[in-house]
């Protein structure tokens, strides 16, 4: 074989190998409180002091939430029907309520696309006053009721480490179960050994040469 062909060769398997480390991956982040769900690892977490958790099914991506109320004891909850904030009083629904000045701003370590949102107690009626933000998208609670899944179209997409701001703007406590995203994972190795390679072919073939 000659050597014009075996570089076009390892040429094409890099190309492809670098391609194929492009594609992202797909996968839902559960907040609730279950074992293994991303509202676990980010709960009672006090509001003001950001906490990371590790998205499993993406590897090298992590997601880092801080909370904020207007009260300071408060502390980021997950429960088993979603996640929000826990504060002090009757008034608390451990969701975001704008009541009490409620807020959980989220970033990513890598930049992501938001597909879809699902919430709990975010009311479907004819005459709900029901809205909750994400990422600067509000979505009314006419048209979606809890359990609902909203697509959003287009899809969101974030840089790393850009806030990602979860409130209510109007209604009495709305909190997030699921939200699924697409990222690039981290996986260097196959890209390292593949550069390296190639590397090694071409001092080869200039050794060969003279």
């Amino acid at each position: 074989m000659s050597l014009k062909k075996i570089l076009a060769i390892v040429i094409i398997a890099f190309a492809g190998l670098c391609s194929s480390a492009q594609a992202g991956i797909i996968t839902t982040l559960d907040f609730q409180s279950g074992v293994g769900a991303v509202g676990a690892a980010l709960d009672n977490t006090v509001v003001g002091t950001p906490v990371t958790a590790n998205i499993t099914a993406i590897p090298g991506l992590t997601i880092t939430a801080v909370g904020a109320a207007t009260d300071a004891m408060a502390d980021l909850n997950a429960t088993g029907s979603g996640f929000g904030i826990n504060s002090s009083g009757t008034d608390d629904s451990d969701g975001v309520e704008t009541a009490l000045g409620e807020s959980i701003s989220f970033s990513f370590n890598l930049p992501v696309t938001i597909l879809d949102i699902e919430f709990e107690n975010i009311v479907n009626s004819a005459t709900s006053t029901e809205v909750a933000e994400f990422g600067g998208f509000n979505l009314p609670g006419t048209g979606l009721g809890t359990g609902d899944t909203f697509t959003f179209t287009p899809p969101l997409s974030f840089a790393a480490g850009a806030p990602i701001l979860f409130q209510e703007i109007s209604g009495d406590g709305v909190s997030l179960q699921f939200l699924t995203i697409e990222a690039q994972p981290v996986i260097p190795e196959p890209s390292s050994f593949a550069l390296l390679g190639f590397g090694s072919f071409l001092m080869m073939a200039r050794r060969r040469r003279r």
